[in-house]
């Protein structure tokens, strides 16, 4: 077997050729029989050829291939991102807020109940907007003061406007419609979100894309009523209750004043009248009625005097001209009628019943006259006084 190996290794022999030995029932192929030792060849580095470099391959193609397989699930998720609303939680300042108001109304707006709802901050500069509303949105403010509702007489309107975010929105910068200053009280208000339009950003590729995914942005409209003070609803409740009597009052004053008037002239009138009639029941001679005067003099003259005084003083006024001037008119002629009866009695001599009767009828003509003017005049002012209290 030996000498069979060598030849077989010098290639004496081939591959081909067949061999038998005891046992074997055939003739077999000699490579099963001996195996053939493998020969060594010396390679030089000449003759080594350089084997090209496989490069690696383009990222660009694997991360197309990625992008188009994970498209789908991106799609998926930006539509469940932009249809339900998220409440992340508010990342604004919150210092000025009620610590009570701000934490029920956060946990408002994790329910699914919708919330509209206008704030005002503790020191009275911001007014913070609470709403279910989720989005890009520019909120609109604008504000009016309830008439008798506040502390002043003068209608304020006011605007405002801020950005929409994380369901709030803070209103801090006001523009002044009508008024000098925001007076406190209660204004009703309306508040307009109005969608941002905007051509970047994921949502709006997606939007045109796949509408289908985003619902459109509408509009959105809603009004209240808002307490713009640092008090409580009742401690400002008293407060306005005492501004409403303050103001009732002083507009009640300057009347009442001028009623007051017309009602001393008016009994001023019944007092002449009275004192008239009863001198010349008994006078004799027309010269006495020199008692009436002196009576005049002392009482219902002065009276008089101030009344007319004033009026005359007050009526350059411009805003209160009328009024005083019809006053001092008035209180003139008053004082010139009962002149002019003391004169005229003055100069009979003797006094007879005739003279006595035709002058009670011409006196008691004159003040009766006199009396329906003051009358009139008080029913008028009466009338302005009650228009002013209801």
């Amino acid at each position: 077997m030996e000498e069979i190996q060598k030849s077989f290794d010098d290639d004496k022999l081939q591959d081909s050729d067949v061999v038998w030995k005891v046992g074997l029932k055939n003739w077999i192929p000699l490579t099963k029989l001996i195996p053939k030792k493998q020969t060594q060849t010396l390679v030089l580095p000449s003759q080594i050829e350089e084997s090209p470099r496989k490069e690696p391959p383009k990222q660009g193609s694997n991360l197309s291939v990625k992008i188009l397989v994970l498209f789908p699930i991106i799609i998926l998720f930006a539509g469940l991102y932009f249809l339900y609303p998220r409440n992340e939680g508010p990342k604004l300042p919150f210092s000025q807020l009620d610590s009570k108001t701000y934490q029920k109304l956060e946990q408002a707006l994790k329910t699914k109940a919708p919330v509209n709802e206008l704030i005002l901050s503790k020191d009275t500069r911001e007014l913070w907007l609470a709403t279910s509303k989720t989005g890009d949105y520019s909120a609109q403010l604008n504000l009016k003061s309830v008439k008798g509702a506040i502390l002043g007489d003068r209608e304020v309107i006011l605007n405002s406007s801020a950005e929409l975010s994380n369901n709030w929105a803070r209103f801090y910068t006001f523009d002044l419609d009508k008024g000098t200053k925001i007076i406190p009280g209660y204004y009703n208000y309306i508040v307009k979100l109005i969608p941002n339009n905007s051509n970047e950003g994921f949502n709006q590729i997606i939007a045109k894309a796949l509408p289908f995914l985003i619902a459109p942005k509408l509009e959105e409209v809603f009004s209240g009523k808002i307490l713009f003070s640092p008090d409580s609803q009742d401690v400002f409740q008293k407060k306005l209750t005492e501004y409403k009597i303050n103001v009732q009052e002083a507009f009640e004053k300057p009347i009442k004043e001028k009623m007051e008037k017309w009602q001393a002239l008016q009994s001023i009138i019944n007092k002449v009248e009275i004192m008239l009639q009863d001198e010349i029941k008994l006078l004799k001679k027309g010269p006495a009625i020199v008692s009436f005067e002196k009576k005049y003099t002392e009482f219902l003259g002065p009276m008089l005097s101030q009344i007319v005084v004033e009026a005359k003083k007050d009526a350059t006024d411009n805003s209160k001209f009328f009024e005083n001037e019809k006053i001092y008119l008035f209180g003139k002629e008053i004082g010139e009628s009962t002149s002019n009866l003391v004169l005229e009695i003055k100069k009979l001599k003797k006094f007879t019943d005739i003279n006595r009767e035709n002058f009670s009828k011409k006196i008691s003509d004159t003040f009766k006259e006199l009396g329906k003017t003051a009358e009139n005049e008080f029913s008028k002012i009466q009338n302005e006084l009650t228009s002013i209290q209801k």
